[in-house]
C-alpha cells in the first residue's frame, strides 16, 4: 500500500507486538486452539488496509474485521449501528448472506509503521480512542468534546477497559464505540471491496 502522498508501494509486516494486540481485538479468546485458528485465518486472509497517515499525523493503517451473525462481531451491528440481528437459525447460512451482502466491517484500529525498505512494518494497534503516540481520530474526538472534565475522564477509562474483543463483548456495552461512531469517526462501515482473500 501507499502511505499518504508517498508514491512507492509497500509491503505490509506486523512486529509480534501488533500481531498480538490485532489477535485480542478481534478474537474473543485468542489462545484458545479454536481461536487460535480464527486470529491465523483472519491475519492470513486479510487484503485490504487503509491509509489513515493525515488522520494519524504519521504513516499509519486502519484494520478492519468482518462483522458476522453468531459471533461476536456482530455486536457492532446491532449497537452501533442499530441493525437487527439476521439470525434465522441456519448458522452458515446467516454468515454467508451477510458477508456476501450487507458487509458491515467494524474498525478494529490503528497501526503505526516504521518503513524499512519496501516493507511498512506495523509496530502497534492503537484501539479507537487511545492517546498513546499520535493517538487516534477517536481519543483527539474526546479531548476536543467539550464534555466536562469528569466525563472525559470516564470516557478515556472506557477506552482503557475494552482494550480487546473479550472485555467489550463480556461487557456487552457498546455506547463510547457508539459515541465514537455517531460524532464523525464511524466504527462501523459497508466496504463493498474485497477485505478478506481467501484461498
Amino acid at each position: 500500500m501507499r502511505f499518504g502522498t508517498d508514491v512507492r508501494e509497500l509491503l505490509i509486516a506486523f512486529s509480534e507486538h501488533a500481531i498480538e494486540r490485532i489477535c485480542e481485538r478481534t478474537v474473543y479468546d485468542w489462545r484458545t486452539f479454536a481461536g487460535q485458528g480464527d486470529a491465523f485465518a483472519f491475519l492470513d486472509n486479510c487484503v485490504y488496509f487503509e491509509d489513515c497517515t493525515d488522520a494519524r499525523g504519521e504513516p499509519s493503517f486502519v484494520v478492519y474485521n468482518s462483522c458476522a451473525p453468531h459471533f461476536n462481531s456482530w455486536g457492532y451491528v446491532e449497537h452501533v449501528v442499530g441493525t437487527p440481528s439476521s439470525r434465522t437459525g441456519d448458522s452458515s447460512g446467516d454468515i454467508d448472506r451477510e458477508v456476501t451482502g450487507s458487509r458491515f466491517y467494524y474498525r478494529v484500529g490503528y497501526c503505526p509503521v516504521t518503513i524499512h525498505g519496501d516493507l511498512a512494518l506495523a509496530t502497534t494497534l492503537l484501539f479507537p480512542g487511545m492517546s498513546r503516540q499520535k493517538g487516534t481520530p477517536e481519543g483527539r474526538l474526546i479531548e476536543r468534546s467539550g464534555l466536562p472534565p469528569v466525563d472525559i475522564d470516564r470516557m478515556k477509562a472506557g477506552v482503557e477497559g475494552q482494550l480487546s474483543m473479550k472485555a467489550l463483548a463480556d461487557s456487552g456495552d457498546f455506547s463510547l464505540v457508539k459515541w465514537f461512531h455517531d460524532n464523525g469517526v464511524p466504527q462501523v462501515v459497508r466496504l463493498n471491496r474485497e477485505v478478506f482473500k481467501y484461498e
